[in-house]
């Protein structure tokens, strides 16, 4: 388990990462250099709290 800190700077590279350009998940995983399973996990998590969508499998930060 990822510690608060770690968690927080996670989201923001997620976060960021998908500001510069929308993408799948598996290119997302593969620009972050992490498993697509933390990464999916916190793709859903952003979901939630209404920070990122998904449309025709690309995710992109909602505005």
């Amino acid at each position: 388990m990822k510690k608060f800190n770690e968690y927080s700077s996670f989201e923001e590279k997620i976060l960021s990462t998908l500001k510069k350009k929308p993408s799948d998940l598996l290119a997302l995983s593969h620009k972050l250099g992490e498993d697509v399973t933390p990464v999916n996990s916190m793709l859903q998590h952003l979901q939630v709290y209404d920070k990122v969508q998904c449309i025709n499998d690309i995710w992109r930060v909602k505005k």
